[in-house]
């Protein structure tokens, strides 16, 4: 048994068939719409999923306005949305209570 699993190649996902370049001022690798197929179709959907989400996130309404006077540095924030009107500076940890399914807004304008 332990012959044929060694003898087994190994699996393969679906992101070691992307065609993918690398480059000294990029940490990971990089894509590009004018790679080989599957690429584009890959980044076309990428961008969706992002314009998607973007819409999405623009368009809910604020649950926190302007907290801190947009100076959110040693702030713990709850889930929601977070609009602010003003800058926001960070000059501290922020800390993000909540759990790994809940979702975190920031609206800056």
């Amino acid at each position: 048994m332990a012959d044929l699993v060694r003898a087994l190649p190994q699996p393969v996902s679906n992101l070691d068939l992307i065609p993918t370049a690398t480059s000294p001022m990029v940490s990971g690798q990089v894509t590009a719409a004018d790679f080989a197929s599957p690429t584009p179709g890959i980044l076309t959907t990428a961008v969706g999923d992002m314009l998607a989400a973007y819409n999405d996130a623009a368009g809910r309404a604020n649950d926190f306005l302007n907290e801190g006077g947009g100076e959110i540095g040693g702030l713990t924030l709850q889930p929601g949305v977070h609009k602010f009107t003003t800058g926001v500076t960070v000059s501290s940890d922020v800390i993000l209570n909540g759990s790994c399914t809940d979702v975190f807004i920031f609206q800056i304008s």
